[in-house]
């Protein structure tokens, strides 16, 4: 018997679409969402944009005002400190209860996608490499809590990607950081992987504070 696939509502659709401009700078820190403009802009009613909407602020990435009004959140020079200062504690904790599972890093593919970024450059790419990268190291941990944790640290970190990205020499800086973490994988050193993840989240947090 087949099993029924579950399509998406227009609350779902509605909540990736604003998402989507969230996390590729089309929408920045600050902006303000009219609901009736958004609903033009996806072709849908304004019920789904609000019920997205109210979904998003539960997640910490839009907040409501008076009179229906929403703004994406503004993150401070304090707000970024912290959210970087915890990826730092999750990320190196997950890295250090890695187990066996620290041997199973996929760290041909990355190398391969890392040396795809250099070539072509686009921050895009260096993108979507980045996040695969940092989530594959959190899920080596096994452990469900660190990675709902990380989830919802990672939303407020992908707000600051794309003008991260931008900055300029960050990109290639970026990459040669992730050849080292890689390197210590390769050499089964995981003292040395979890020191190169700490310096490279610290150097992306600098970024951060920056721009």
């Amino acid at each position: 018997m087949r099993s029924k696939r579950r399509h998406p509502s227009l609350k779902d659709i509605a909540y990736d679409e604003i998402k989507g401009m969230l996390f590729s700078g089309k929408l920045v820190q600050g902006d303000k969402i009219i609901i009736d403009e958004m609903a033009r802009t996806i072709e849908l009613s304004i019920t789904p944009i609000r019920e997205a909407l109210n979904k998003l602020e539960q997640e910490g990435l839009v907040e409501s005002r008076p009179r229906s009004s929403y703004h994406v959140i503004t993150l401070e020079k304090s707000d970024i400190e912290e959210v970087y200062d915890l990826r730092v504690l999750l990320e190196t904790y997950a890295l250090e209860n890695a187990a066996e599972n620290f041997q199973l890093f996929p760290v041909e593919k990355f190398k391969k996608m890392n040396e795809a970024v250099l070539e072509s450059g686009d921050y895009q790419s260096f993108i979507e490499s980045d996040i695969l990268f940092h989530q594959h190291i959190v899920r080596l941990c096994k452990r469900p809590m660190v990675s709902r944790l990380f989830d919802g640290i990672f939303n407020l970190v992908r707000l600051l990607y794309v003008p991260s990205a931008q900055h300029k020499g960050r990109l290639k800086k970026a990459c040669l950081e992730h050849d080292k973490i890689l390197k210590k994988f390769e050499e089964n050193d995981l003292k040395g992987a979890v020191k190169a993840l700490k310096t490279h989240i610290i150097n992306t947090k600098k970024i951060a504070l920056k721009v």
